[in-house]
């Protein structure tokens, strides 16, 4: 039975990657595997523990770094905006104080 699954280098690395996407690994591999050696369940369950998780937190960096790109580019965009505000609100200001200096020398007289 172990021949089977790994008697040579395709049918190994075909058989770990059944294990891997957990495609019928306790029926049709692990049980009879495990059955005429028993050993093999300390290979197994680790195995299958390890590159769940690594696979797990490779999809949650995944998830991270595309949030991450879209929160960088909507704070590029509210940056410009907040940009423009601040000038529109210096050519307001601008605009109250040239109409507040009558005799245009670049300075307010108080009366």
């Amino acid at each position: 039975v172990i021949g089977d699954f790994f008697g040579a280098m395709s049918p190994a690395l075909f058989t770990l990657f059944q294990i891997l996407t957990l495609d019928s690994w306790c029926m049709t591999i692990v049980r009879p595997i495990a059955h005429h050696a028993p050993w093999t369940l300390a290979v197994f369950i680790p195995y299958i523990v390890f590159t769940t998780v690594a696979v797990m937190n490779v999809v949650t960096g995944i998830f991270v770094e595309q949030i991450m790109s879209a929160s960088d580019s909507d704070g590029g965009y509210m940056l410009m905006q907040r940009e423009r505000e601040l000038e529109q609100q210096l050519r307001e200001l601008r605009a109250w104080f040239e109409h507040g200096d009558k005799d245009g020398d670049g300075c307010l007289t108080i009366k």
